[in-house]
């Protein structure tokens, strides 16, 4: 048998998070779908399971900003940066645009939405040359 472990975002501290989140991956159920949509981020993690996924349907970056569009309504989407600083929050909406000017100093953002209690996370969003 093959044994699966995956680390999402926040996996630092097993005291502290063992069991806390879970990964939504888009696949066609076998391994090689599973591997490709990893390597490709076609995941989200969320802190708790839940039969009612809120996909993200399309995330275009440019150099003004990201426009997001989920498959419905999220409650809040959230703009983090490092440490988990907040930096914006906007609600109730199904699409959204997040100018990146205001960010550019930071070296990376993450998105974090929300439906009904579950909280979903993307993987961070890197400006070029901040692993340097």
């Amino acid at each position: 048998h093959r044994i699966w472990a995956f680390g999402g975002d926040d996996s630092h501290d097993t005291n502290k998070h063992m069991g806390y989140g879970y990964i939504l991956i888009q696949s066609n159920k076998n391994v090689t779908s599973v591997l490709q949509n990893l390597k490709f981020g076609r995941f989200v993690v969320v802190d708790k399971p839940t039969h009612t996924f809120i996909k993200i349907n399309s995330l275009q970056l440019d150099v003004s900003g990201i426009k997001i569009t989920f498959s419905d309504r999220v409650d809040t989407l959230n703009i983090k940066g490092p440490n988990n600083k907040p930096l914006l929050s906007l609600f109730n909406k199904k699409s959204f645009y997040i100018p990146l000017r205001r960010y550019l100093h930071e070296p990376y953002i993450r998105i974090e939405y929300e439906k009904k209690g579950v909280h979903y996370f993307t993987n961070p969003i890197f400006k070029l040359g901040a692993l340097k």
